[in-house]
């Protein structure tokens, strides 16, 4: 029998952790605080403006909290 190559090789592994790093850093941050991928906002300038809006808020948070972000609750 033929042996199978890999699923994943190295160089692919790297790539599937760098990805979830930067999705779990600043993504999942945005969705917990700010229910991001539960935004609907589809028509005029309201799908660019609004994760702008939610980038600098939560840079204000992070900015009063010394960075931490840890004992921000969801905002509904």
């Amino acid at each position: 029998m033929a042996e199978r190559p890999p699923l994943l090789t190295l160089t692919d592994a790297a790539a599937v952790r760098a990805h979830w790093t930067i999705e779990n850093r600043l993504h999942g941050v945005m969705d917990v605080v700010f229910h991001d991928d539960l935004c609907r906002l589809r028509t005029g300038h309201a799908p660019h403006n609004m994760p702008t809006d939610r980038q600098i808020a939560l840079n204000l948070i992070k900015a009063a909290n010394d960075g931490h972000i840890s004992d921000l609750r969801c905002w509904t």
